[in-house]
Formats: C-alpha cells, sequence, structure tokens
C-alpha cells in the first residue's frame, strides 16, 4: 500500500512540474501568435494607406506602400509560424509515458 501511495505522489509531483513547463511554452506560443495579430494589423492598416495613395494617382507613392505593406505582411507570418512552432503539441508526454510503464509493469 505505501508503494502505491508513494507511486500516486511521485505521478502528481511529475504531472505538476509538467504542466508548469507546458503552461510556459503556450505562453511564448500565445506571445509569438500576439505579435504576428499585430504586425497583421499594421499590414491592413498599411494596405488601407496603399490604397489611399493609389486612387491619388501617385505612382511612386503606392507602389512603395504596397512594398513596405509586403515587408509587414512577411513578418507577420513569420511570428505566426514561429508563435505556432512553440505550441505544445502533446501535452504531459512524460506523465503519460510514466502511466503507461506502471499500468504494464
Amino acid at each position: 500500500m505505501r508503494e502505491v501511495e508513494e507511486l500516486v505522489k511521485a505521478h502528481i509531483a511529475l504531472v505538476r512540474a509538467e504542466l508548469r513547463a507546458d503552461l510556459r511554452a503556450e505562453a511564448r506560443m500565445a506571445t509569438g501568435l500576439g505579435a504576428g495579430a499585430i504586425a497583421g494589423l499594421l499590414t491592413l492598416n498599411m494596405l488601407c494607406v496603399t490604397v489611399v495613395l493609389a486612387l491619388a494617382g501617385v505612382m511612386r507613392g503606392w507602389l512603395a506602400g504596397l512594398i513596405v505593406s509586403g515587408v509587414l505582411l512577411g513578418i507577420a507570418a513569420v511570428a505566426g509560424g514561429v508563435g505556432w512552432q512553440a505550441r505544445v503539441r502533446r501535452p504531459l508526454a512524460r506523465t503519460r509515458h510514466e502511466l503507461e510503464e506502471d499500468r504494464t509493469s
């Protein structure tokens, strides 16, 4: 009985440690996605400026706005991609592995 109690305590400690690590990783992912969202909003703003400049008939102005918008869109895509890659893909992986080992033994 004592062994079972210690095993349960060990699993609970593992779950706590793993949840903390997973939450930190999710916070990093959210930060990256937030940066991507901000860059995306800036891109929309620059596209609006580009439309205004294009309508004004200043060829060089809208071309410059379009180039800047493209660069901002690229930044948004990279930041969003980096944030998405930082997500936790398999939460509590070590705990699941330990439980599986304990179940089979």
